[in-house]
């Protein structure tokens, strides 16, 4: 179980106000990537990554791009210095090609593609 502590709970973020690396709000694709697990985090917009291990109650993303994990918030609304989007926005899908995530970046009306690190 990966985003609560049990199974009948089901609270978003299990109810925090910020999210962290074992809290989810409307995963909306996970994708095997290597041996790890790489999902889409709609409502966080995120992307996390899982190592193998992580198919126990209770664990912890290793991996995250988007956001801290102890911050909320839409990428596309704090533009990078050139004035652009600097993360996803709201990912709907995700799928993997090798070592590459391709991701349904919804908000920023775009399909990215990122490599596995």
């Amino acid at each position: 179980m990966l985003g609560q502590a049990t199974a009948t709970d089901v609270a978003r973020s299990r109810g925090a106000s910020d999210p962290t690396a074992v809290t989810l709000a409307m995963p909306s694709g996970l994708e095997v990537l290597g041996d790890g697990l790489a999902g889409a985090v709609t409502a966080r917009s995120r992307l996390l990554g899982f190592a193998p291990a992580a198919r126990t109650t209770d664990a912890a993303a290793s991996r995250l791009a988007g956001h801290r994990f102890c911050a909320d918030g839409d990428h596309r609304w704090t533009p990078s210095a050139r004035g652009r989007a600097c993360g996803p926005c709201g990912p709907c899908g995700i799928t993997t090609c090798g070592t590459t995530a391709i991701i349904a970046d919804t908000g920023n009306h775009r399909v990215a593609f990122r490599e596995a690190r």
